[in-house]
């Protein structure tokens, strides 16, 4: 254990990934202060129906990515050996046209099924039609940072990260002095902040000027195309397993209950900006690595950073009233267990993103697929017969579970594709 510590620490990515989650674990805490003053100034119920609409938010933005991130993310981080700077240029602007069409359809949908929507989730159809115009918003910021932290930006994107936090900070301070604070208000910030600091990473990085029409080739669409068919099924589908039991609690029990569970949802989430970190530059990273020694030393550190995580969320579950009672306070301590789960299902999934970050190296594009199926119908499954029954506490325990059975398929499936890349 004690040299795989040593190995860890000398090693260029994981100082890497230290960076950027500490410099992402700031930012995530501006974060966490606009949601304790937004929950603070708040009622639990108010709270939960900006929970419910936020998280639909965010499935709006994963359906704007349509697993072209992903799919640009792994061409942009190969070497220039493989993918020339003329190539990754052409690659970016593809991305933003894709990124403009989606933008477009996803307004026209939101128009059009608001109605339904609400009716789902017992708000204003107001309400929906805002939650899809701030998600297309928020995927605009979404690709920027790919492009950052694909050109090994990753202070650039840090900083774009904090800049919106600070932009909400400011605005729902602004909104508690003027005693305008409401659900609605909070809806448009979470989606114009991110998309004003995404404004700020190309003027940065000074992104090379649009190439011409000439150098955008069928190819380039059709390498996006080959990890994106697959990767659209994982990103919606993760994009569920972090968001649909907030939904289903919103639509199964009350707002106030909502808002319970939604506290400590943000609360396990802030747990797992260490995950989104360490997987960015392990991304990266890794998908330069084509030989067996650097895949089997790659993996050694890989079991290190697992059994690390799950030490790390036991720790903070022994805190987790504390943890709600100082944050989003007193009125959501109901949500006190349903946090432990939580906790205890982020470990899961920072243990994971080592062994993730594999397929961004091994030619296996379907596990993005197959794991965001498991998850997606594990939670769905769960949470449809648990929170009618057991309520938040259901809610928990169908998190926890999912995954769990995402982490332990994603080791099978690492483990059965290197043997068939490598041998045993």
């Amino acid at each position: 254990m004690r040299r795989l510590i040593q190995s860890l620490y000398k090693s260029d990515g994981v100082r890497s990934a230290t960076v950027l989650t500490i410099g992402n674990t700031a930012s995530t805490f501006l974060g966490a202060v606009a949601i304790i003053l937004a929950s603070r100034f708040t009622t639990p119920a108010v709270f939960g129906v900006f929970s419910a609409i936020f998280s639909f938010m965010l499935l709006v933005s994963k359906l704007g990515d349509a697993g072209t991130n992903i799919a640009l993310q792994r061409e942009l981080s190969q070497p220039d050996s493989a993918v020339s700077s003329e190539e990754k240029t052409a690659l970016i602007y593809v991305g933003v046209a894709i990124k403009v069409a989606i933008a477009m359809v996803s307004c026209t949908i939101g128009v059009l099924t608001a109605p339904y929507v609400s009716g789902w989730l017992h708000v204003a159809p107001s309400f929906v039609s805002l939650g899809w115009l701030s998600g297309a918003a928020i995927f605009f910021f979404d690709y920027a940072s790919v492009i950052a932290q694909s050109a090994g930006r990753f202070g650039l994107a840090v900083v774009a990260n904090a800049g919106q936090s600070i932009i909400k900070i400011a605005v729902i301070v602004t909104l508690i002095l003027t005693h305008s604070l409401s659900a609605s208000a909070l809806v448009v910030l979470y989606g114009a902040a991110p998309f004003m600091a995404s404004i700020l990473i190309p003027i940065c990085m000074h992104t090379p000027r649009f190439p011409g029409t000439k150098y955008i080739k069928i190819h380039h669409f059709e390498k996006i195309y080959a990890t994106a068919r697959w990767a659209i099924i994982a990103v919606l589908a993760a994009a569920l397993a972090d968001n649909i039991d907030v939904l289903f609690v919103q639509s199964f029990l009350t707002s106030t209950q909502t808002g319970w569970y939604a506290a400590a949802a943000r609360i396990a989430s802030f747990a797992s900006v260490a995950a989104l970190s360490l997987g960015v530059v392990l991304n990266v990273r890794v998908a330069k690595y084509k030989t067996r020694e650097h895949i089997d030393a790659y993996l050694k550190k890989a079991m290190a950073v697992a059994a690390i995580s799950f030490v790390g969320m036991a720790a903070a579950s022994v805190l987790a009233k504390y943890l709600i009672l100082y944050t989003a306070g007193p009125a959501y301590l109901a949500g006190t267990f349903p946090l432990v789960l939580l906790l205890f299902a982020t470990g899961f999934v920072i243990a994971a993103a080592p062994y993730v970050a594999l397929f961004y190296t091994l030619d296996s594009p379907q596990f993005f697929a197959y794991s965001g199926l498991v998850t997606a119908i594990a939670l769905i499954g769960l949470d449809w017969v648990w929170i009618p029954t057991y309520g938040i506490v259901g809610a928990g325990w169908a998190k926890l579970i999912s995954r769990g059975a995402t982490f332990l398929f994603t080791i099978w499936f690492a483990r059965k594709k290197y043997r068939e890349q490598y041998g045993r």
